[in-house]
């Protein structure tokens, strides 16, 4: 979502609210920003901003939109201990057990590549018999395949087993789970942090009524809800609502994996998650959103879910086929009309915002928010 409002911001130079200090964005006053270039109120506002209405209606234009992001509660909390691992791991917080940089198929695959095989040779006969039968059933099939996609398959199912090792030790160590962090938006790391991002006062986190009267006055005031579960729906509600085109709203996807292979936590593990005493505020916050999402007017209207199997299906075309092909032989793609689109150019520098790596725009934005030179010539009206 970073992205895409990202590149919106670029291709309109919509004038952006930008934090004169810290690599995350606090909403705590109106002296914690700055507008630039233009003068005048700012028409944007991204990244990881606590949501403040009345800094927001100080600072942004009248008729600004808001749209909240929301994952269910146990999916979010895997991730952030997964995104965290490493910075845990530095710290000394998280035993050495849930990482294994070294990995003997690695090894092997060295081994057989000093003798000559080279970097793109296929499987040679019996070197399933390198590793232990684990690894021959995490490799299956592996008639083939090379053996550098062989070690990553390796790494890759050591990686998910690790993650989800590391996810039932934070449940279960309290000073983890209630760690306090030193940066960023939030004051903690696992604990109530969607809520925080909602402008929920922390100093509340025991106050079941307080969080409560917090989501019922905080919900009338989402635009739009934004569910990580039903995202291309999400994006389609959005280009329903204000007008856009799928020109906005495509985006590279940053992970795609087999759901069946997901690490997760334990049932038992996910049940003290969400309990009163733990993060109970955040299923609550997720399950009011994700009711007002399915009441939402836009998938009442005709063959709105025909519309997002659609933009599915050109999304992962334009990401995964024409933007890369635009770019190999440096010439723009047009993609015909539809029922739900209109003609489609995608030029090269839509084509290498786009992919093939994802981020690029909001990487634009991201590392000149501290530039004042960089941002004045991103944003400067043609």
């Amino acid at each position: 979502m970073f992205d895409i409002l990202s590149r919106r911001i670029l291709q309109y130079k919509l004038n952006m609210l930008i934090p004169k200090s810290g690599f995350y964005i606090f909403l705590n006053d109106s002296d914690s920003w700055k507008i630039g270039p233009r003068s005048g109120r700012a028409e944007a506002l991204i990244h990881h901003s606590l949501y403040n209405k009345t800094v927001m209606d100080e600072l942004l234009v009248a008729d600004y939109k808001y749209i909240a992001l929301a994952r269910e509660p146990v999916s979010w909390f895997f991730s952030a201990v997964g995104f965290y691992k490493d910075h845990l791991l530095n710290r000394k917080l998280l035993h050495s057990r849930f990482t294994k940089k070294h990995s003997p198929f690695r090894s092997a695959v060295k081994k057989l590549r000093s003798e000559n095989f080279g970097e793109g040779i296929r499987q040679p006969e019996g070197a399933r018999s390198i590793e232990s039968n684990n690894l021959k059933r995490v490799c299956k099939p592996v008639i083939g395949q090379t053996l550098p996609a062989l070690a990553s398959r390796y790494d890759t199912h050591r990686k998910r087993k690790a993650a989800s090792q590391s996810a039932d030790y934070v449940v279960t160590n309290k000073s983890l789970l209630y760690m306090p962090k030193d940066f960023g938006s939030s004051r903690t790391y696992f604990h109530l942090v969607q809520l925080q991002f909602t402008g929920f006062d922390y100093r509340q986190k025991d106050n079941l009524s307080a969080i409560n009267q917090h989501i019922a006055s905080y919900i009338p005031n989402v635009d739009v809800i934004i569910l990580t579960e039903v995202f291309d729906a999400s994006l389609i509600i959005l280009k329903r609502r204000f007008g856009w085109s799928y020109r906005d709203i495509i985006y590279t996807k940053r992970k795609v994996g087999n759901p069946k292979q997901a690490p997760t936590i334990s049932e038992q593990n996910a049940q003290i998650l969400l309990s009163p005493e733990v993060n109970l505020g955040e299923k609550l916050l997720y399950d009011k959103l994700n009711e007002t999402w399915w009441k939402q007017p836009e998938l009442k209207e005709d063959n709105f879910w025909e519309e997002v199997s659609h933009f599915s299906e050109v999304n992962l075309k334009v990401t995964n086929v024409w933007c890369p092909h635009a770019l190999k032989y440096d010439e723009p793609v047009i993609i015909s009309e539809s029922h739900w689109q209109e003609e489609l150019t995608l030029s090269l520098d839509f084509s290498w915002k786009i992919g093939p790596r994802s981020g690029r725009a909001e990487a634009l934005i991201h590392h000149s928010l501290y530039n004042k030179t960089m941002m004045d010539e991103l944003l400067e009206p043609d």
